[in-house]
């Protein structure tokens, strides 16, 4: 009891699962050293665990994570699933926006968050995003949660619809079986496969759809977003509709 043990080297204690968990960061040392020295001052502090936050930037990219993978998810005992979006960092009419890749995993029966995963730009985007999420990781949240999680909004920042809230929609709507996950693996099946049977519906703009429509005619069809509604009568009634939109 009166030994202590702190720094990059250190097992800690998952805040997700409960269990050891290995995090070699400085941050977490620091963190470590504070508590070490409120105890040798007397103080009845305690260092809580992890949820397991990082950063790193490759290139032009940076790539962040809080919680766990889906197969650390899975290696735990849990039912994971993993929801992918891909959205813009901000407001899709501002010139500076760029993409940015965003990964839920959710336990299938809980709903529980478990981890999230993101890259894009190496700008401070996803960093915001991780972090939102992983302050919440250590409440257990829900994917509604994520879906409603309140964030400082102003175009040259986020869009209206933050992506992290279009991740926890995405996630409650396929927990929900609102819609069904095609991978690119079989996407690429249907489309070289000519199989009339699967039309691929790009909701984007033109000038975005034009190079597919061009390579797979009359499997490839494109209503804008905002053109949907009226000109429903256009999409297909037999067969699978395959969706495809960057919000």
């Amino acid at each position: 009891p009166d030994i202590y043990a702190g720094g990059d080297c250190v097992e800690n204690r998952s805040l997700v699962t409960g269990g050891p968990v290995f995090t070699p960061l400085g941050s977490l040392a620091n963190r470590h050293g504070r508590v070490i020295a409120a105890r040798l001052a007397g103080r009845e502090e305690r260092f809580p665990g992890v949820v397991g936050s990082f950063i790193v930037k490759v290139f032009d990219l940076c790539l962040a994570a809080a919680g766990l993978s889906q197969e650390e998810a899975i290696a735990a005992g849990f039912d994971a699933e993993r929801v992918l979006t891909v959205g813009y960092d901000r407001a899709h009419f501002m010139p500076e926006k760029a993409f940015m890749v965003l990964q839920l995993i959710v336990d299938r029966a809980s709903r529980r968050v478990l981890g999230i995963q993101g890259v894009g730009k190496a700008n401070d985007a996803v960093a915001v995003r991780i972090d939102a999420v992983a302050a919440l990781l250590k409440y257990q949240p829900l994917v509604e949660d994520i879906s409603n999680l309140e964030l400082a909004y102003s175009p040259p920042f986020a869009s209206a619809m933050d992506s992290v809230n279009a991740l926890g929609n995405t996630a409650a709507n396929l927990l929900d079986g609102l819609y069904r996950r095609m991978t690119v693996g079989e996407a690429m099946e249907h489309l070289h496969g000519g199989d009339e049977d699967v039309i691929f519906l790009d909701l984007n703009a033109p000038g975005q759809a034009k190079p597919y429509l061009e390579r797979f005619p009359g499997q490839w069809i494109n209503i804008p977003y905002e053109n949907l509604a009226s000109r429903i009568d256009e999409v297909p009634r037999d067969g699978t509709i395959v969706t495809i939109w960057d919000p």
